[in-house]
């Protein structure tokens, strides 16, 4: 806990005060809203598949967003990290959504269509696989494994940082091993 110190709290973005949501020298924990702002520009909006939501690790998250037919590849501040709202498209499933602001020198206009995407955590010069060569998508998954003599075994491997084609393998198989194209069976 700390005391909100109303001189202290600053935006990432530039926005229009609009209230305190805690009073000046109230204590708070790290993490929860302090003051409503309005951004002055645009946004984009996105629902994050739900099974991809616990994929988001903890940290420093950073999003590129790109204007369908427009500007691309621009850096915008995440707003909202991920909250649980339903989503419209999806039923009556809730879906986590993601608000990123569109900086005040990219052209948007209202009603444009756009891309987010969230970049959670970076790893460079590790083993990594097919993520259509793996059961499971978590910490935790199952290869099949060719041994020396041709035969297949199915082995647990432990997962890490993924971009949805590759993913980390963090352990359980070492440089050098072959495994099947395809992921084990999940009824054996």
């Amino acid at each position: 806990m700390f005391r909100l110190k109303a001189r202290d709290v600053r935006s990432s973005v530039a926005a229009r005060f609009e209230r305190w949501l805690v009073p000046d020298g109230g204590e708070v924990v790290g993490g929860v809203p302090v003051a409503q702002l309005r951004y002055l520009g645009f946004g984009l909006q996105g629902a994050l598949p739900p099974t991809d939501a616990y994929r988001l690790l903890s940290g420093d998250l950073k999003a590129t967003g790109s204007i369908t037919g427009g500007p691309a590849g621009f850096d915008c501040t995440l707003l909202e990290v991920p909250s649980v709202e339903p989503n419209p498209e999806a039923g009556s499933a809730a879906s986590p959504t993601v608000v990123c602001a569109v900086p005040q020198d990219v052209r948007a206009f209202a009603g444009l269509q756009g891309q987010i995407a969230i970049t959670s955590g970076q790893v460079t010069n590790v083993p990594t696989l097919p993520v259509t060569a793996v059961a499971g998508s978590a910490d935790r998954g199952e290869v099949s494994l060719v041994l020396d003599d041709g035969t297949v075994t199915i082995r647990e491997v432990g997962l890490g940082a993924t971009d949805g084609a590759i993913v980390e393998i963090t352990s359980g198989l070492d440089a050098g091993m072959r495994v099947l194209a395809s992921p084990p069976a999940l009824v054996r």
